[in-house]
């Protein structure tokens, strides 16, 4: 683990502009840089999301995702994968199990590979997890209105709450765990390990946040490539207003439009 917490001090207000959106920052903190230099994170902002005209074709996207995975997986194990090894190298340097908390992609990957498939769950969520699975690099959406922001990847501070997804538990977590954070909300454990319920996506959602983590080894190219995909298909199927950007070390702090 990283040994600082955030500086809650730098929690700061919305900020209205001058189109009438609310801003909510978005920051990664600089030492998750100096740990894993080269990392980039992609956001996609899909705004003003309407209901897709034809959900099925989305439900489509991630079936012939995941038919294109098994034709081409080639019967490596998962974690062999060269944009999923980095994922349990980097959480063997925080401290963590790569088995026991394996990173979203890890699972998502392992359960499209199963005979059970990964199911259609919404749209929205079948349409990033068809993109994230045609990538094999990890993104999940999070519902921009449930969040005061602003929202902060990096090192806990200790006692913030996590309230994992469809549970009524509350667990208390402790200082320096890499997470995605909205005050002291916890939204993603261990990075990309597991989400909340807080911010879920639910059919209701008119404005959705996804970030995607690109691991130095992954690289940039694959971020961004992921990241025009998720924009166009929120275009094509939800008549969204996008936002596409890059938290990268030399700009670690991105405003994020919404309602």
């Amino acid at each position: 683990m990283l040994p600082e917490g955030r500086d809650r001090s730098s929690d700061g207000p919305l900020q209205p502009t001058t189109g009438g959106k609310r801003m909510k920052a978005f920051r990664v903190a600089p030492e998750l840089f100096q740990r894993f230099p080269g990392l980039t994170i992609g956001v996609v902002v899909g705004h003003s999301l309407q209901l897709p005209k034809d959900p099925d074709a989305i439900a489509d996207l991630l079936v012939t995702a995941q038919e294109r995975l098994r034709r081409e997986w080639g019967g490596r194990p998962p974690q062999e994968h060269p944009r999923i090894a980095p994922w349990r190298r980097a959480f063997q340097a925080l401290g963590l199990s790569g088995v026991k908390y394996p990173s979203s992609i890890e699972a998502l990957v392992r359960r499209a590979l199963s005979e059970r498939g990964v199911p259609s769950i919404l749209p929205l969520v079948d349409l990033y997890n068809a993109v994230s699975l045609t990538h094999v690099i990890p993104m999940g959406g999070h519902d921009l209105d449930a969040l005061e922001g602003p929202i902060f990847l990096g090192p806990t501070c200790g006692g913030e709450r996590f309230r994992p997804l469809f549970s009524d538990a509350m667990e208390i977590v402790s200082p320096g765990e890499i997470a995605y954070l909205d005050g002291e909300d916890v939204l993603t454990r261990h990075w990309v390990w597991r989400q909340a319920h807080k911010d879920r996506i639910t059919p209701q959602t008119r404005t959705v946040f996804i970030p995607i983590d690109g691991l130095p080894e992954v690289g940039p190219a694959v971020v961004q490539a992921a990241a025009a995909e998720v924009a166009e298909l929120l275009v094509a199927h939800f008549a969204a207003q996008v936002q596409v950007a890059f938290a990268t070390q030399e700009e670690p702090e991105i405003l994020l439009a919404s309602n």
